[in-house]
C-alpha cells in the first residue's frame, strides 16, 4: 500500500493513500459476518443472513463500507508505526474513492506532538507534594457525628416512606425536613452492620472516612502535580486536539443525561442551547485537559516509561467484552493513557 504524507498545519498532518481492491477484499468475508449480526431479517437467525440475501437487503454499497472501515483500522496503526509517527488523539478518516473492482483511496487527517519545553517539573512535583503534606487529612469528632446524623436522617426518611406505602395510599407524605431522626442506640448500631455497640460502628466509620479522605487527598494531590507542570511548559496546541477533547466531554456529558433518563435535545430545548454553544463554553476546560495531556506524554517520553502492547490489549479486551459497541480505537488510546498515567504517577511518588 502507497501512501503519503505532508504536513498541513501546526502538529497537523494529512496522509493520503489507496487499498488495492485485492487486499480490500480480503474483508469481505468479516465484513458480512459483521454486519449480518446487525440486521435482522425474518426467516434467519442473527449471524446467519447469506451474503446474497445480506446484498438485497442493505446493498453492495454498505458492505464496501464496511470493508473500507476494516481496512483502515488494520492499516493505519501500520502506517503510522512504519513511518515512526508519534500520533496524538482520534484521526479523521475520509474515505475519497470507493467503488467495486477499484482500489480504495482515503485521507487521514491526524495531530502528531508538538515541539514541548518542560519546566523542571521534578521540583515543581517535589514541591507540590510538600505543599500538600502540610494540609489535614484527619478525620475529626465532629465530621464523623455529622455523617452519624446524616444517616439517621436518611433512615427515618426510608423508614417513612415505607410505612406510607404499607398505610393507605391518600395519607400525606411526610415531609423530610420535619422529621426527627432517632437518637444512635447499640441497638440501631446492630441493624448498620456486623457492629456489636455504638463505639464499634462509630471506631468503623471514622476509618472509612479516612481511608476517603486519603484517597481525595491523592487524587487532589496527582491534578495538582498535572496542572502545576502544565502551567509552566511552553507548547503549541493541536486544534485537532482540542476537538477530540470536546467531542469526548460532550459524549461523557450527553451520557449522565440520557442515564437520568433524559433526552439531549429536550436538555437542549429547555436550556436554550445548542450543542455548539455548550461546547464554546466547554473549550478552556477541554484547551486545559489536552494540554495535560500532552505534557503528561511528553514526561513519559523523558523518563522513557513504555507500555506494553499486550497490556493494552488485555484491559482492550475486557472493556470490549463488557461494552460490544465501544469504538475499538477510541477504547485503546483511553486503555494506553490510563496505563501511561497510572506509571507516571507512580514515579511522581518518588520525585
Amino acid at each position: 500500500m502507497k501512501t503519503e504524507i505532508k504536513t498541513i498545519g501546526a502538529s497537523l498532518i494529512e496522509i493520503t493513500g489507496e487499498v488495492p481492491s485485492e487486499t480490500l477484499e480480503t474483508y469481505r468475508k468479516k465484513a458480512v459476518a459483521h454486519l449480518a449480526g446487525e440486521v435482522k431479517i425474518d426467516g434467519f437467525r442473527d449471524g446467519k443472513v447469506p451474503e446474497s440475501v445480506l446484498k438485497q437487503k442493505v446493498g453492495e454499497s454498505v458492505i464496501l463500507e464496511e470493508m473500507a472501515e476494516m481496512a483502515i483500522q488494520e492499516a493505519y496503526p501500520k502506517i503510522i508505526e512504519e513511518n515512526k509517527l508519534d500520533t496524538i488523539g482520534r484521526p479523521k478518516v475520509k474515505i475519497t474513492k470507493l467503488t467495486p473492482g477499484n482500489p480504495m483511496a482515503f485521507t487521514i487527517e491526524t495531530a502528531v506532538m508538538p515541539e514541548i519545553k518542560l519546566p523542571d517539573y521534578k521540583k515543581i512535583i517535589h514541591d507540590t507534594k510538600e505543599e500538600f503534606a502540610k494540609k489535614d487529612v484527619v478525620v475529626t469528632d465532629t465530621e464523623v457525628e455529622t455523617a452519624i446524623q446524616d444517616i439517621l436522617k436518611r433512615r427515618a426518611e426510608f423508614e417513612a416512606r415505607s410505612s406510607k406505602e404499607t398505610a393507605d395510599s391518600s395519607s400525606p407524605t411526610p415531609n423530610s425536613k420535619l422529621l426527627t431522626p432517632p437518637v444512635l442506640t447499640d441497638e440501631i448500631a446492630k441493624t448498620l452492620g456486623k457492629f456489636e455497640n455504638v463505639a464499634e460502628f462509630k471506631a468503623k466509620l471514622k476509618e472509612n472516612m479516612a481511608e476517603e479522605k486519603k484517597t481525595d487527598h491523592e487524587v487532589s494531590m496527582q491534578s495538582a502535580f498535572v496542572e502545576n507542570v502544565a502551567d509552566k511548559s511552553k507548547l503549541e496546541l493541536p486544534e485537532l486536539l482540542v476537538e477530540y477533547e470536546l467531542n469526548r466531554m460532550w459524549r461523557q456529558f450527553s451520557g449522565r443525561i440520557e442515564e437520568a433518563g433524559l433526552k439531549v435535545s429536550d436538555y437542549l430545548a429547555q436550556t436554550k442551547k445548542s450543542e455548539e454553544d455548550i461546547k464554546k463554553d466547554w473549550r478552556g476546560e477541554a484547551e486545559k485537559r489536552a494540554k495535560a495531556e500532552l505534557v503528561l506524554r511528553e514526561i513519559a517520553k523523558t523518563e522513557k516509561i513504555e507500555i506494553k502492547h499486550e497490556e493494552i490489549e488485555a484491559d482492550v479486551k475486557k472493556i470490549m467484552e463488557m461494552y460490544k459497541d465501544a469504538d475499538l480505537q477510541a477504547t485503546q488510546n483511553y486503555v494506553a493513557e490510563n496505563l501511561q498515567n497510572k506509571k507516571l504517577f507512580e514515579l511522581f511518588a518518588s520525585f
